[in-house]
């Protein structure tokens, strides 16, 4: 196991790429980018990852673990939300969903749009991002079960197509954010 510094030391190099990933895109990551971006000594960056898709593959699992740890807070407030009328977990969704239009999490969205083009020619960063997406999918599921006003619950497939409309929508939203629409 790699000692808890290079771990720290690994982090904030991602977060670094990150931010560089979301401002330049792909075409402007680099090691050396990197490491003046993190405040370290050029060459560090290429001591932990020694290819760009080393560098590029970290970045897409730092970018997952940032985003399951947002899903996992907004999955255990569903669980917990009773139903009523002020409802937390829509208000949670709507606040995450209007935050991509702000830094820092424009910029992170932004890098994740960037690996999700990528994660269409590579299979490791294709099921990084699948993991998330089953999160997500089952937090707003949560959210269009509890929204149905009907006293018998509905059948599956109408939750399943409901889900899927609430994704299309959120994936919209978060896009036209981030894009600098500022109507919602």
């Amino acid at each position: 196991a790699k000692p808890v510094g290079s771990v720290k030391r690994r982090r904030e190099l991602c977060d670094a790429a990150i931010e560089i990933l979301g401002e330049s895109g792909l075409k402007g990551l680099s090691h050396i980018k990197v490491d003046r971006r993190a405040g370290v000594a050029e060459g560090s960056t290429s001591v932990y990852f020694r290819t760009r898709r080393a560098l590029v593959r970290a970045v897409a699992e730092r970018l997952n673990e940032r985003s399951r740890d947002g899903l996992l807070t907004l999955i255990k407030s569903a669980s917990a939300d009773d139903g009523s009328a002020s409802n937390p977990t829509t208000s949670a969704l709507a606040t995450r969903l209007l935050s991509a239009a702000k830094d820092p999490f424009q910029t992170q969205v932004k890098a994740r749009y960037e690996l999700f083009l990528l994660a269409s020619e590579d299979d490791e960063i294709a099921a990084l991002f699948q993991q998330n997406l089953d999160l997500e999918l089952e937090f707003l599921r949560q959210i269009v079960t509890r929204m149905q006003s009907s006293v018998a619950p509905p059948p599956e497939s109408v939750v399943d197509d409901q889900t899927l409309a609430v994704v299309a929508m959120v994936s919209g939203i978060t896009l036209s954010l981030v894009a600098g629409e500022s109507t919602f």
